[in-house]
């Protein structure tokens, strides 16, 4: 990972502190990436869905009006460059 990558790690890391402390519940070092306000993991058709409903907020779609690219294509990420 470079510098960007874990500088907002860090930032989100410090959101979901902020998170937890809103509804009554402290951060847990177990140092999951994805979390709900519970603090527990969350799954992976979550994490899904929302990465999905993000692309298509954002537009990022191919021709026939899906989204360019996947959760799971994220790991592929060079062919952006």
């Amino acid at each position: 990972m470079d510098d960007l990558v874990i500088d907002q790690l860090k930032k989100y890391q410090v959101w979901c502190k902020q998170i937890l402390l809103k509804h009554g519940k402290q951060f847990d070092d177990q140092l999951f990436v994805f979390i709900n306000k519970f603090n527990n993991l969350l799954h992976g058709a979550a994490i899904h869905k929302m990465f999905r409903d993000t692309i298509l907020k954002a537009g990022i779609l191919n021709n026939d009006g899906e989204p360019k690219i996947t959760f799971h294509g994220l790991r592929h990420t060079r062919q952006f460059y």
